[in-house]
């Protein structure tokens, strides 16, 4: 055992010593251990909330815990690849990574747990598969970076609401579960064929999926835009009752390459969507509604049996086709007055119905678009049908 006494210093790193011990022990308040290159190996116990390591560059090879829940300070002042887990059986209250520099918990796949792990400004931290319990956060607000290296589920929130960091970035192939947990960052990277999974949290930031990327989203909230790395790149899944809000688009730098609407899901738009495809139920039921002004849809909208497009919002556009998934599925209500920008419906994929409310207008003679559908329901007064010289299928 090594003892260090309340308001007492070991220093290695004068030196860069190496340490052998089965404990070293920071026994009392302001106990402090600052260690440089020289490997150190041995459990470490942080007897006070105010006891102090200080890690280099060299190896900590053992655990390093408190003595109680959440007591004590691990501050990383150079790049350093942790050996064992850090607060395992108690966690600490603080663990700090100085500007610059990088932590790598990735390599071996040790767990960290402390109220909180704060990332100074340009540093980084490098997750595998061990847990993160505590709140990851930028020392100031928007900067760190946060690397999740492989299949990883949250513990804590990565990011606060005045403590965001840089970025996230999931490494192509990995999968990340979000749970209850919320992430907040100035970029969040999807990384190829990657997944982030959310339930009930709020992701706060500017998402970026690379090709095969898919996020999936249960309830919570998104606060900011997502966009593919290039045209056409990434999947957005909405598996229940969820608001885009306005200022949180999708896909109007880069378009993505699918949005996905689950059955028995709404997704209520307030602001725009620009995807390849944007596929409405895929056969009992989903509805999308345009829900504010002069917002667009981009891209082929495909709706299943028993699924809804509700245009509910004036100057609202859909540029691209409005197709039934199978011949004669779905339904677009026409709730406000709509100039339509592609066919609704085709010969192979027509539509089940089209209603067009009490004094409101669907025109499709500007562009002189198609319709195919089972039924146009011209459902009250003053509902208006204008056709062009496309061609109109259906009763």
């Amino acid at each position: 055992t090594i003892t260090i006494a309340a308001g007492r210093t070991l220093t290695t790193a004068t030196n860069n010593n190496i340490i052998v011990a089965t404990t070293i022990n920071l026994a009392g308040a302001a106990s402090t251990l600052t260690l440089g290159s020289g490997t150190t190996t041995g459990s470490v116990s942080l007897a006070n909330n105010t006891a102090v390591v200080n890690i280099g560059s060299g190896s900590v090879i053992g655990n390093i815990n408190a003595t109680v829940a959440n007591q004590g300070t691990v501050n990383f002042t150079d790049n350093n690849t942790t050996n064992g887990n850090i607060g395992n059986s108690f966690a600490l209250a603080n663990i700090n990574i100085s500007a610059n520099k990088t932590v790598d918990a990735a390599t071996n796949n040790n767990s960290i747990a402390a109220t909180t792990i704060s990332l100074d400004s340009s540093s980084i931290l490098s997750l595998g598969t061990g847990s993160v319990t505590g709140t990851i956060q930028g020392a100031s607000d928007g900067v760190g970076t946060a690397n999740f290296n492989d299949n990883n589920t949250l513990a804590g929130n990565v990011g606060t609401t005045s403590n965001s960091l840089s970025s996230i970035t999931i490494a192509a192939g990995k999968t990340v579960t979000a749970s209850t947990n919320n992430i907040d960052a100035n970029t969040i990277t999807i990384g190829t064929g990657s997944t982030l999974n959310k339930t009930t949290v709020t992701i706060t930031g500017n998402t970026i999926l690379n090709s095969g990327a898919t996020l999936t989203n249960t309830t919570g909230a998104i606060t900011g835009t997502i966009n593919g790395s290039a045209a056409g790149n990434g999947i957005v899944n909405f598996n229940s009752t969820f608001a885009i809000a306005s200022g949180s688009s999708i896909g109007q730098t880069n378009s993505v390459a699918t949005v996905n609407i689950a059955n028995a899901a709404t997704l209520t738009v307030n602001d725009s969507i620009a995807a390849t495809n944007i596929n409405i139920g895929t056969g009992t039921s989903g509805t999308l509604t345009m829900n504010t002004a002069s917002k667009t849809l981009a891209g082929t909208v495909n709706v299943g049996n028993g699924g809804v497009v509700n245009i509910s919002a004036i100057s609202t556009s859909i540029n691209g086709n409005v197709l039934g998934l199978t011949d004669g599925a779905g339904t677009l209500n026409v709730n406000q007055d709509f100039t339509s920008n592609g066919n609704l419906g085709t010969s192979s994929n027509s539509l089940n119905t089209i209603t067009i409310a009490a004094g409101k207008t669907l025109d499709t003679s500007v562009n002189n678009n198609n319709i195919d559908t089972t039924t146009i329901n011209l459902a009250g007064a003053a509902s208006t049908l204008t056709l062009g010289s496309g061609t109109t299928t259906g009763s």
